[in-house]
């Protein structure tokens, strides 16, 4: 039987990572997005607006999921590990098969094959911060949602921090991803752990 710290500890890596992932993953897919659609300010606009609704979306399904199980934490965790691989794949597929090559594309085919594009990952990000917020309040009481959220947020400074530091000077996309996988791995591997 896992105490209450063990079982906080385990969420509060759950989220950290989250949130670490969710910001570099949307800081290399903004990169990339801008990289295809020859970038301005109206791509990094619809881009985000894109992502904050198909997240929102996400969130809001992830309240009518079952109660999950423990084994549900990793699994999320090597999701959120490998979306962004299919995605940023996806995007190079569209670069050199859809779209023609020198010509500015413009805002409407941006909009939809963004959208759809980061439906995947949104969606799963939304999800896994929902149902981490279901097992911190299984867990202990309900109203602590607000401690989950600076969690996040923490990782998401982290995860901030490493990449201007380090990812975005050093690394190119996939290279990044992989530290980013390595990352999420690892806090699945710690969440599992007995």
């Amino acid at each position: 039987m896992e105490s209450q710290h063990e079982n906080d500890t385990r969420l509060t890596v759950s989220i950290m990572a989250v949130g670490l992932t969710s910001l570099v993953t949307q800081v290399i897919l903004l990169r990339e997005f801008l990289s295809v659609f020859y970038g301005n300010e109206l791509v990094i606009g619809v881009l985000l607006a894109n992502w904050m609704i198909l997240t929102g979306v996400g969130g809001y399904l992830g309240r009518f999921a079952g109660k999950p199980g423990r084994g549900v934490l990793p699994v999320l965790l090597m999701l959120l590990a490998t979306v962004p691989y299919a995605t940023v794949l996806g995007l190079r597929l569209l670069r050199n098969i859809v779209f023609p090559v020198g010509v500015m594309v413009g805002i409407v085919p941006v909009l939809w094959s963004s959208f759809v594009l980061l439906i995947p990952y949104c969606l799963l990000s939304g999800v896994s911060f929902a149902l981490i917020a279901r097992f911190k309040s299984d867990a202990q009481r309900p109203g602590l949602i607000g401690f989950l959220y600076a969690w996040e947020s923490a990782g998401g400074v982290v995860g901030g921090v490493v990449f201007s530091l380090v990812l975005f000077h050093y690394l190119d996309t996939f290279p990044s991803l992989t530290a980013l996988m390595a990352v999420d791995l690892a806090a699945a591997l710690f969440v599992v752990r007995e």
